[in-house]
């Protein structure tokens, strides 16, 4: 297998064994890099891009036309770190197997040396806020705006040609003229390569691989233009939570996002940038249910932006940003009634606590919940929903279960868990400058809780 780049005007092509696909900047962000900072970038993200594909079949060569990249140790730890995850989610192979390809596949560059780490433009105090539309990239914008913290909003179109893309440009273009916002828009192509029959990925599970890693690389440039100091990005506590593969292996929803890895890309986008770009997040101290809380009691004028789910099993994703047929929904409207919160105002018109929905809940081990909801964490955190639920009145078939089988345990443990879940947690990727006045903002919604 053969891998190459091609500097383009605003951005860069990838090619691999013929296959090629782009990433493009507005014009004038990626023209301000110098030609060793182009170069510099690119071949990093060319291989945090295409790394993963070291897991395929018969792939045992893998020549890259580029010197060594700097934070090539960075990625490989990270691929696999990664590896339990793409095997738990896909059935792919086993562990072993898959472990033993990385091994197996010999990784060349046209040369040894590399690029040394370039003189960035990322000495300002502003923060690149990148917007998703989901819960955790719209209360990070909603933290920045209230502490005065300076932004530039980003908005990277990776997904083309869906319901879900359309859908989240639509909400984007209303956000922005009923905001007053600009956002930067990048278009990333890459994850095309995975979708190749050329290339014959087999899963599409290894394309989530290293997936931030490149993502933050990708906004190198972006940073440079705006002089950002930091990129904020959505990464909240319930990404730190663990959970074991069939095989016993640990296994994380997205191992890139949990406070242990984000911390290495601290390092590793520093290490790039000459020690002026670093990595944070507003909301990893929050729980997800306790997110719910300050965007949607806080902030209800931007909650109703959220879009969270795929629309796979939307009935019609044209009309609705919610399919109100999955765990991220059953999820929000079970924790809105917890607050005692109207889902409707938002978008949640059905009852999501009806029977239908049962397999939906991870406190039930429900048999359609997805890597997210696979810690006992997560399921711990619904056992906690459903009792402040509960304590409100809240009245459904999904209610009845929980006071049948639950509620003795939620009565038991609500001390514990209320500290664990509606608390705000320590964390060194909150800034010091920014600690006080965030924490300030946390504890005055979730203490009268």
């Amino acid at each position: 297998m053969e891998i190459s780049y091609h500097l383009l005007k605003r951005g860069l092509s990838i090619t691999v064994d013929g296959v090629s696909v782009s990433i493009t900047y507005p014009q004038g962000v990626f023209e301000k890099l110098t030609l060793p900072q182009k170069k510099l970038v690119c071949a990093n993200l060319v291989y945090a891009k295409t790394i993963p594909l070291r897991l395929i079949k018969n792939n045992r060569v893998m020549k890259y036309r580029t010197p060594v990249p700097v934070l090539k140790p960075f990625f490989d730890s990270a691929l696999i770190g990664d590896i339990a995850r793409v095997n738990d989610q896909s059935d792919y192979m086993t562990n072993e197997t898959l472990f033993q390809r990385f091994l197996d596949t010999a990784v060349l560059f046209l040369s040894n040396d590399f690029e040394a780490p370039g003189d960035f433009s990322c000495d300002g105090n502003r923060a690149l806020l990148t917007m998703s539309f989901g819960k955790d990239s719209l209360l990070s914008y909603c933290l920045a705006r209230e502490m005065g913290i300076p932004y530039r909003l980003v908005f990277i179109r990776d997904i083309h040609g869906d319901d879900e893309m359309d859908m989240k440009l639509r909400i984007a273009k209303r956000f922005m003229k009923e905001q007053g916002e600009e956002m930067i828009e990048v278009i990333d192509r890459s994850d095309e390569l995975y979708n190749d029959e050329r290339i014959n990925v087999a899963t599409l599970e290894i394309c989530q691989s290293n997936a931030m890693n490149s993502f933050l690389l990708g906004l190198v440039p972006v940073a440079h233009h705006c002089s950002a100091r930091y990129i904020a990005l959505g990464n909240e506590k319930n990404l730190d939570y663990p959970f074991m593969d069939d095989e016993g292996y640990t296994c994380y929803y997205s191992y890139e996002q949990t406070e242990e890895w984000t911390l290495q890309q601290d390092v590793f986008m520093r290490l790039l940038t000459g020690g002026k770009l670093g990595v944070i997040s507003l909301v990893k101290p929050l729980p997800s249910i306790a997110e719910i809380k300050v965007l949607y009691g806080r902030y209800p004028d931007i909650a109703r932006y959220q879009m969270s789910c795929t629309l796979d099993d939307a009935a019609d994703g044209k009309k609705n940003h919610w399919c109100e047929n999955c765990p991220t929904c059953t999820e929000t409207y079970l924790y809105l009634k917890a607050f005692g919160l109207d889902p409707g105002k938002f978008g949640l018109k059905k009852d999501l606590l009806a029977k239908k929905f049962e397999s939906c809940f991870p406190l039930f081990d429900g048999e359609d919940i997805t890597a997210y909801e696979k810690s006992r964490n997560v399921r711990d955190e619904n056992l906690l929903a459903f009792y402040l639920a509960y304590k409100r009145g809240v009245e459904g078939y999904c209610m009845d279960i929980f006071k049948r089988r639950y509620l003795k345990e939620a009565r038991r443990r609500e001390k514990r868990l209320r500290k664990l879940f509606l608390a705000p947690h320590e964390t060194p990727l909150v800034p010091p400058e920014y600690r006080k006045a965030l924490y300030a903002i946390f504890r005055e919604e979730l203490n009268s809780i």
